[in-house]
């Protein structure tokens, strides 16, 4: 895989915070720079807006908040409609240029974006609000959307979502619960150099909802470099991999000294296209449950009937048309 394609992965999927581990982005150290990071009033952000992250324009179609949205980032291609408007920057940088074009009144981003933010903010003749939403846990997504409702006058269908979100999640927890193994799982989000998921990561605090023991859990940041030498020593049961590698890559040593990789447990993430856990979105609730059967196959029968049971969560369909 060329270094460009690896780039392109994490731009589009991660949070800055693992672009920093990789010499990408340097946002480790950055404040709010007195960005806005308190609950949302009731009242409405007035005019348009952007939103320079997947995750935040996802969710702003999904409560058909879409028609205020004057514009996004490159990376935001869901739902389809998405691609057709005016692009403002990149994941990692704003263009001021075409945002002084857009003229948004307010801003929204993701925590790992406050360089940004803060670039943004400086753009006082036409940005009066910049917010930041957290991903750090599952249930950021349901409290983002609430947050997102509140800001742009869709409170009502995002609310609802929301409640129906944390539903489905504590509907998968309690088919869980029967099991009183955990699995230690490596999440790992690029095998070279080695990076995986961190305790400040939402998709941690997935893996310990799919009930499995994220060994990584315990480093600082969201995806910290991991050493291959205490991989080796800790022994995963279960490994999951990013879509990009090519699984004949680890049918050779050192991997093939990983228990996950004799017992044939070594996951690789879907495509793009199906993927639903890189991005914390109302479709995270399918990517659980992909995770959770790996995590747990003898579970297999039991986690189906349960995602059988939830509603379908509507996600953007008005954007897909």
């Amino acid at each position: 895989m060329v270094r460009s394609e690896q780039r392109k992965r994490l731009n589009c999927f991660f949070l800055p915070s693992l672009m920093s581990a990789l010499t990408v982005l340097l946002l480790t150290a950055c404040s709010n720079n007195g960005l806005n990071a308190r609950s949302p009033s009731s009242a409405t952000l007035s005019n348009f807006y952007v939103s320079m992250a997947p995750s935040n324009t996802e969710l702003l179609y999904a409560i058909d908040a879409q028609d205020n949205l004057a514009g996004v980032c490159t990376q935001c291609d869901y739902p389809l409609a998405a691609k057709k408007l005016p692009k403002v920057g990149n994941f990692i940088m704003p263009d001021l240029e075409k945002l002084a074009q857009v003229r948004p009144k307010s801003v929204f981003l993701v925590n790992g974006q406050e360089q940004m933010g803060g670039m943004i903010g400086k753009q006082k003749a036409f940005v009066t609000r910049v917010e930041i939403l957290r991903n750090e846990s599952i249930g950021d997504i349901s409290k983002n959307l609430v947050k997102l409702g509140l800001w742009t006058g869709h409170s009502e269908k995002a609310s609802r979502l929301a409640a129906e979100f944390d539903s489905s999640v504590s509907g998968l927890k309690k088919t869980l619960a029967i099991s009183s193994t955990r699995p230690k799982v490596f999440f790992c989000i690029w095998p070279e150099p080695l990076v995986a998921v961190g305790k400040d990561s939402y998709l941690n605090d997935a893996v310990t909802i799919c009930g499995g023991t994220n060994i990584a859990g315990n480093l600082a940041g969201s995806y910290p470099r991991f050493n291959f030498e205490r991989l080796l020593v800790d022994q995963p049961d279960v490994i999951i991999m990013p879509a990009e590698v090519e699984r004949n890559s680890f049918n050779r040593p050192p991997w093939t000294s990983l228990k996950a990789v004799k017992n044939h447990r070594l996951y690789i993430l879907p495509s793009r296209q199906l993927d639903r856990l890189s991005r914390p979105t109302l479709r995270t609730v399918e990517g659980l449950y992909w995770l959770a059967e790996r995590i747990h196959p003898e579970l297999s029968e039991q986690l189906s009937m349960s995602k059988n049971s939830i509603r379908p969560l509507s996600t953007a369909t008005a954007g897909n048309r």
